[in-house]
């Protein structure tokens, strides 16, 4: 069980989860919305460039609260909740997130992975892989 401390700015929660880098072969912390209304897992092109995950061999469309956008799927080697680690995993890229002022979105493809309980009151996240 891990328990992660979130930032609820204007009823929004965030948080700071770790992805890998393969530019820099080490784990990067990236500022992320936590979205249990969002199927999946994304950042911005921008984002994904950095961490050396960019991709645009798959393309597709997503329906965002404003319309639909173009997007990419891309694999994240890993990234960490806490102390557990989820390998390869599918996300999606599109430039509407480069002019947000965090670095994607944390989706449902990764949260429900989890059970997870959220204290409003100590502005914590509790994450426990499912199935253990």
């Amino acid at each position: 069980m891990e328990r992660i401390k979130i930032m609820v700015v204007n009823n929004v929660m965030y948080a700071q989860i770790p992805f890998w880098s393969i530019s820099d072969n080490e784990y990067r912390g990236m500022f992320v919305m936590i979205d249990t209304g969002a199927t999946t897992t994304a950042f911005s092109s921008d984002v994904l460039k950095d961490l050396g995950c960019y991709s645009e061999s798959k393309k597709g469309t997503a329906r965002t609260a404003g319309g639909f956008v173009d997007t990419y799927e891309v694999i994240v080697p890993k990234i960490k909740v806490g102390n557990m680690e989820l390998a390869d995993v599918g996300v999606s890229s599109h430039e509407l997130l480069n002019e947000f002022p965090f670095d994607g979105i944390l989706g449902m493809n990764i949260l429900m992975q989890f059970n997870f309980s959220i204290d409003f009151d100590e502005n914590i996240v509790t994450f426990k892989k499912r199935g253990t």
